[in-house]
């Protein structure tokens, strides 16, 4: 393949993986103004019903601007943090997490998922942060279930590769345009200058 066919797969990749993650954060959006909005025990489905933080017998002088802003604000941190799943299945596709370091990590994150769910939804009441935290738990567990298929893809795919045989220390039997060919395996036989301590 020639630098520009490249570019243009990489592009290619790029703008299915940005529309990809604009439709899911719009879904994810749509998908959580009726749960949340609309369940009984939650604190905004109160104040959409009653007006007000008080019950019947307090009228909440809220502005439009204020109520737009917390329902806004709510939105956009469900659409925002259900990429994370997303994040972890392109972190694996990079190489960056393998699926090791997610099981070993799976309680550290299901714990970490339930605190940013209470810090960030803006409304106190454990429906809120339960209805952000338990598709979170679900959809981190769901990329968990992605990272074996991928790590055997790229174990096959390295197992096939013309360079799997080398160390990283060894220089590529491969010479570069004008230059003689290199004794083949040869390896680095001192260090640098600046590797010495």
């Amino acid at each position: 393949m020639t630098l520009v066919q490249h570019l243009q797969e990489l592009r290619r990749r790029l703008l299915v993986s940005l529309v990809a993650l604009i439709v899911v954060t719009l879904v994810v959006a749509v998908f959580a103004y009726h749960p949340i909005f609309h369940l009984p025990a939650s604190r905004t489905a109160t104040c959409r019903r009653t007006g007000g933080f008080g019950g019947d017998g307090v009228t909440a002088l809220l502005e439009v601007t204020q109520y737009l802003s917390f329902i806004t604000t709510i939105l956009i941190i469900f659409g925002v943090s259900f990429e994370f799943p997303l994040v972890i299945v392109l972190l694996n596709l990079a190489g960056v997490l393998s699926l090791d370091r997610l099981h070993s990590s799976r309680r550290i994150a299901i714990f970490l998922l339930f605190v940013f769910a209470g810090v960030a939804t803006p409304a106190q009441d454990p429906v809120t942060m339960l209805a952000l935290a338990l598709p979170l738990c679900l959809l981190f567990e769901l990329s968990v279930l992605f990272a074996p298929w991928n790590d055997r893809r790229r174990a096959r795919k390295d197992a096939e590769s013309e360079w799997a045989g080398l160390a990283d220390d060894e220089t590529s039997p491969t010479p570069a345009p004008g230059q003689a060919p290199l004794p083949e395996h040869a390896s680095l036989s001192s260090p640098s200058k600046l590797d010495d301590p």
